[in-house]
């Protein structure tokens, strides 16, 4: 009887246990997200500390807008050099149980991608519904975060 009950045990012990322990907390995640529509950059750092800068204050003055049809423009307005460059291309959204992200896809090569390589490509991820931010600053380019919506003056 010892013998059977003991193997018993050890299996209602084994089925009992369960992975929840393992899974990631998605709260902060948007699983649901509008991406079209316009994203402004609202906030700018960099290395140093103490850097970051808002709005007006910013070097330059920048937004994606996503389409419906997974495409996207990116426009950078630079007030100081009285410039402003806009590039295009498409975009694919990234979703994993750590993170909801944006890989985007550019047409052509240009000065205002944010990238860690040379290619024609940016990541940026999402930190709740209204926000992005991208993953330039992981290799020490600037970090740059976005709202959605109207830009605030």
């Amino acid at each position: 009887m010892k013998t059977i009950s003991l193997p018993l045990v050890f299996l209602l012990i084994f089925i009992s246990c369960n992975s929840d322990d393992n899974v990631t907390d998605l709260n902060n995640t948007p699983t649901s997200i509008d991406i079209t529509g316009n994203w402004y950059l609202i906030e700018m750092s960099g290395n140093i500390p103490n850097s970051t800068t808002t709005k007006n204050d910013m070097e330059w003055q920048e937004t994606y807008t996503f389409n419906q049809d997974s495409t996207f423009t990116k426009t950078r307005f630079d007030e100081g050099n009285n410039t402003t460059i806009k590039i295009s291309g498409t975009y694919k959204l990234k979703a994993t149980e750590e993170e909801r992200g944006l890989n985007l896809y550019y047409n052509e090569e240009s000065s205002i991608i944010g990238s860690c390589s040379n290619a024609k490509e940016e990541y940026l991820y999402f930190l709740d519904n209204s926000q992005i931010r991208s993953n330039w600053w992981a290799c020490d380019g600037l970090g740059l975060l976005y709202e959605k919506g109207n830009y605030l003056d």
